[in-house]
């Protein structure tokens, strides 16, 4: 057989098993199942004698093993490896295939590893789409693999579709938690349309009398001070009960043309008196550029205000707190970000659940409110914390056009 034969033979099983890939993608649902089929196809092919499928942690940077093949269970569940770092670590940052070849490579750390970890030879490349989701490994430890170019053109396709499968599985991952959030949501909705205005009507008759009574007893009386606890019970639970009916209004509220940065320079305001009590710094960086929106204002001066409220409250001991508008592909982006206590990682998935609360005094609903407003202006709220370091809420608006005009994208910074 020529050597043009051997190589045509080698691309058509190259193909057979991309087929093979391709039609478990159609049938299988199990994301682990399927990598683990990849990683399977690529050592076999390839000839080698163990296989792995790193995935990017992208707050550690670090890679860890999410399918293999030929590897001990303790490696498996222990590997950790940084950015940069060894063979994996190296693909990961340059972000471009490596073959291995003991004693041939020119890297010198690539060549320490190797000996390191008893390679004789093998491949890894890059899982990517779009961004760096993870690197795909396969070597031989007792003998060399016979490497062809076809080999890395598989291994090569068989990284894109873990990408693919990976990127999917996320994205169906992401859906259903909007579903299950948008379920929630409607059925707060719908308790705050049937039940508020009943509620309301007794606790205003209970406002009401609870002032009267406040009036008739004289200054002095122990009682005085009961009868204002009972009116500012009642002011707080109709307050409670207007936020319910809020997320049943939503939708019907009128819109208009909302300037995002004077909105947040009221905001600031209005937050600065609780701020400079709770010794903490706002610093405002805001786009040059006009940022228009089409809403409420008075709801999304809501927003931000819970946002800025929250912050204040995550620094007991004081800190600053930083908000920032720009443009990106004609969305308004808003970050706000504070030094305080940060939010556990086993909570944050729950901060937009309804009655979910870490403050002692707090109903559960403001995040709860806020992402609602948000996703009727046909925005995004993305949430990064990180415990005992902070924590950065970014608000993404649609933009409105400006009809005339051209502006600059520099940013007015200033601190108070």
């Amino acid at each position: 057989m020529s050597h043009q034969s051997a190589v045509n033979d080698a691309r058509a099983r190259g193909f057979l098993r991309v087929l093979e890939i391709s039609n478990a993608f159609m049938i299988e649902k199990d994301l682990h199942r399927l990598l683990h089929l990849i990683v399977e196809v690529a050592v076999r092919e390839t000839h080698a004698d163990r296989g792995s499928l790193m995935l990017l942690d992208p707050e550690s940077q670090e890679l860890s093993i999410y399918a293999a093949i030929g590897l001990p269970e303790g490696v498996i569940e222990t590997t950790r490896v940084a950015v940069g770092q060894g063979i994996s670590g190296w693909v990961a940052r340059m972000q471009k295939p490596l073959i291995l070849i003991r004693g041939v490579h020119p890297v010198p750390e690539i060549q320490e590893a190797m000996r390191n970890e008893q390679i004789n030879s093998g491949l890894c490349v890059p899982v990517m789409h779009g961004e760096l989701i993870g690197v795909l490994n396969v070597s031989s430890l007792k003998k060399a693999m016979p490497l062809a170019q076809s080999d890395l053109e598989l291994l090569s396709i068989l990284g894109e579709q873990a990408a693919v499968a990976i990127k999917n599985a996320r994205l169906r991952e992401e859906l259903k938690q909007q579903l299950i959030n948008s379920s929630k949501l409607a059925c707060l909705g719908e308790l705050a349309a049937s039940v508020a205005h009943e509620v309301n009507n007794s606790l205003q008759s209970i406002i009401n009398f609870g002032t009267l009574l406040h009036e008739d007893i004289k200054d002095g009386d122990l009682r005085k001070d009961d009868a204002e606890a009972i009116k500012a019970e009642a002011l707080r639970a109709r307050n409670i009960m207007e936020t319910l009916l809020g997320i049943a209004r939503t939708e019907r509220t009128a819109k208009k043309n909302v300037d995002i940065n004077n909105l947040l320079r009221a905001v600031v305001t209005l937050a600065q008196l609780s701020a400079k009590t709770g010794n903490v710094t706002i610093v405002e960086n805001y786009c040059r550029e006009s940022l228009l929106t089409e809403g409420s204002a008075e709801q999304l001066t809501q927003v931000f205000l819970n946002l800025f409220t929250n912050a204040i409250d995550a620094m007991p001991q004081g800190g600053k707190i930083e908000v920032e508008s720009a443009l990106h592909n004609k969305h308004i982006i808003v970050t706000v970000a504070d030094t305080g206590v940060g939010i556990p990682r086993g909570t944050l998935s729950k901060i937009f659940d309804p009655w979910f609360t870490t403050k002692g005094n707090g109903t559960g609903l403001g995040l709860t409110v806020s992402l609602n407003i948000v996703q009727h202006h046909g925005g995004t709220v993305v949430v990064d914390s990180v415990e005992n370091q902070g924590s950065r809420f970014t608000i993404t608006l649609p933009r409105l056009e400006q009809r005339k005009g051209k502006y600059g994208g520099k940013k007015d910074t200033d601190s108070r």
